[in-house]
């Protein structure tokens, strides 16, 4: 009749597959991450995917992850907060140099340093204390919106620098952090944001794991062998730092 829309009929075989297809897909998905999720040590911690790229020392992965951890700062204003010159005041013209991995290393520095006793560290451990005064900090956006301010101040901050992490210190300590308070300025302090859980998982890492423990110590090797292999890359290759990645 005139109007009809003619369909075809059938005895519903090729549904039944396309839907047996896609369990079975599904099955194989849940069963690879079930698999991975048995085998990984650090997944249950917040930000558990990129702490356990570093503890496999996968440094692929741990590139993958912080690119799409920039991504997401982006999105969330990070491009308009740095562009007005936030990270490079606060960080004194380091922050915007340093990639992710780079930020986490400087991190551990003080995380553990602030966590551990002196029995975690062994011979040749160095007291570093950098004390500095930051004028008053007034963050604003390109278009005038007043994202806060900071009162000027004089900060001591102590670190406990193991032999292995003395190099890593030299260049980080202190100096690092710009990734961290790019996403918070961005917003990751009203919500979660990937790029802020790695900090906290490293927190409940050193709270699960004692500092002599064989993950911590995995941990540690794998941390420095990947900043190795981050400063050996080709100036040609992309970095993932706050400074190139939103120019």
């Amino acid at each position: 009749m005139p109007g009809d829309i003619p369909f075809l009929c059938g005895d519903g075989s090729v549904e039944r597959s396309i839907a047996e297809i896609d369990a079975r897909e599904r099955a194989e998905r849940d069963a690879k991450i079930a698999a991975y999720k048995k085998n990984c040590t650090l997944c249950e911690l917040r930000g558990g995917n990129y702490l356990e790229s570093i503890y496999t020392d996968n440094f692929k992965a741990q590139d993958t992850i912080a690119a799409r951890y920039l991504n997401q700062i982006a999105r969330a204003g990070g491009r308009e907060s740095l562009a007005f010159g936030v990270i490079i005041n606060t960080i004194g013209g380091k922050g915007s140099d340093f990639t992710y991995l780079e930020d986490v290393v400087g991190y551990y520095l003080l995380a553990t340093s602030r966590k551990w006793k002196n029995r975690c560290y062994g011979p040749g451990t160095q007291k570093v204390t950098f004390t500095t005064t930051h004028p008053k900090q007034i963050y604003e956006t390109i278009g005038g919106v007043n994202l806060g301010s900071d009162p000027g101040i004089t900060v001591s901050t102590h670190y406990m620098v193991k032999p292995e992490f003395a190099q890593a210190c030299q260049a980080m300590c202190n100096k690092n952090g710009g990734i961290l308070l790019t996403a918070r300025l961005a917003g990751g302090s009203r919500g979660k944001m990937a790029a802020i859980e790695v900090f906290k998982g490293i927190d409940e890492m050193l709270v699960k794991h004692r500092c002599d423990s064989r993950v911590v110590k995995r941990f540690e090797r794998n941390l420095l062998s990947m900043w190795a292999k981050e400063k050996g890359q080709p100036k040609s290759i992309s970095r993932n730092t706050i400074g190139s990645y939103f120019r």
